[in-house]
């Protein structure tokens, strides 16, 4: 038994080495798809990532319009009284005669 069993392993040994070799490539390459540095998995985390820049870009994008249309009210030649006004409360702490404040702790 022992002997045809190395009969045969000398028989087909390329063949054995050849198959051997095929079975390690193609776990290689398998065991990569799903869990190397360029796998599925990263792939779609990617594609997660890539949608939540997507929205963070699209809140700045809004948030930079409504600075640039605060600008505009700022300029010279179009100067909004009101913004002036609540802008200098907010920042300077300045109130009109008449009004109250209320700190509420």
């Amino acid at each position: 038994m022992v002997k045809s069993l190395t009969n045969w392993i000398r028989k087909y040994y390329l063949s054995l080495l050849g198959y051997s070799l095929i079975f390690l490539f193609l776990f290689f390459y398998i065991f990569n798809i799903f869990a190397g540095k360029k796998s599925l998995l990263d792939f779609f985390k990617l594609e997660h990532q890539i949608v939540n820049l997507e929205k963070e870009l699209n809140l700045l994008k809004e948030k930079e319009l409504e600075i640039s249309k605060k600008i505009g009210l700022l300029k010279n030649n179009s100067l909004d009284p009101d913004l002036v006004s609540e802008i200098a409360q907010e920042k300077l702490g300045l109130i009109h005669e008449g009004r109250v404040i209320i700190k509420v702790d």
